[in-house]
């Protein structure tokens, strides 16, 4: 965390492989969780990798389809999704946090932008989250020397 803080290049690395989290298109979602029930295993799979890439703001709809007593691995696969995001993190949402404390740890007014950039993301993303709380840290901190 410390390199990647201290380098330079690091900021706009950053910027471009993560960007601020956009709610999710909710007929899309309905779509992935209509295709849990597909006849082919690679299409169910797949539905269910974009679900948990989706994270904690699919949840809702998930449990919505839940409540409409779907097939039963299809309920599997929707009880599994929500139990894991609601857990914790997502492997994604991991290298979010590190990105969100390596910017916190710089705290240069390139990574400060590139944390608000992040914060003007979907409400309830954690990488919104986590961005917002590092900023607030970041205005606590006494300015540093020229």
């Amino acid at each position: 965390m410390w390199t990647l803080s201290d380098d330079a290049r690091a900021t706009r690395f950053l910027r471009e492989k993560i960007a601020p989290v956009r709610l999710p298109d909710k007929d899309q979602l309905r779509r992935l969780i209509g295709e849990l029930n597909s006849d082919r295993y690679a299409v169910r799979d797949a539905a269910t990798k974009s679900l948990a890439e989706v994270g904690v703001l699919a949840i809702p709809l998930m449990e919505e389809a839940l409540k409409l007593r779907p097939p039963l691995e299809v309920d599997q696969r929707l009880q599994k999704l929500c139990n894991d995001l609601k857990r914790g993190p997502t492997p994604l949402e991991v290298r979010q946090l590190r990105a969100v404390q390596a910017l916190e740890l710089a705290g240069t007014d390139d990574a400060r932008a590139v944390l608000r950039a992040w914060a003007s993301g979907a409400a309830g993303a954690r990488l919104t989250a986590d961005a917002k709380a590092a900023l607030e840290r970041l205005a606590k901190r006494p300015a540093a020397a020229p």
